[in-house]
């Protein structure tokens, strides 16, 4: 099956990494710094749910080829989830392992 056909295009992120994607936002350069992770996890996320046949999938979090610094505390794993609603296509949550994954399809 395509990929298209997989997934819509929604990849919905927990309030745990929101937060630590915005947490970036300090000092001058704070908006570039947190668009630049922001880019990093999505694309990890989306390569990573490529042909996956377990869930959840583990994303370890590398972002040293950014050459940033920040006082922000980085988790070092993220999961992220696929959920596959009844009715609709699936989305991707990425999530920290301290935060339950939502079932959707259960609701």
């Amino acid at each position: 099956m395509p990929i298209t056909q997989c997934f819509s295009d929604a990849v919905v992120l927990s309030p745990g990494v929101w937060g630590y994607i915005m947490a970036f936002t300090a000092g001058n350069d704070g908006h570039f710094r947190s668009a630049l992770h922001l880019n990093d996890l999505l694309n990890a996320a989306l390569i990573s749910s490529l042909g996956s046949p377990e869930w959840p999938i583990d994303l370890p979090l590398d972002h040293s080829h950014l050459n940033v610094t920040s006082d922000v505390e980085s988790p070092h794993l993220m999961k992220l989830d696929r959920i596959a609603p009844c009715d609709g296509p699936a989305v991707l949550l990425i999530h920290l392992p301290s935060e339950a994954a939502a079932d959707i399809a259960a609701l």
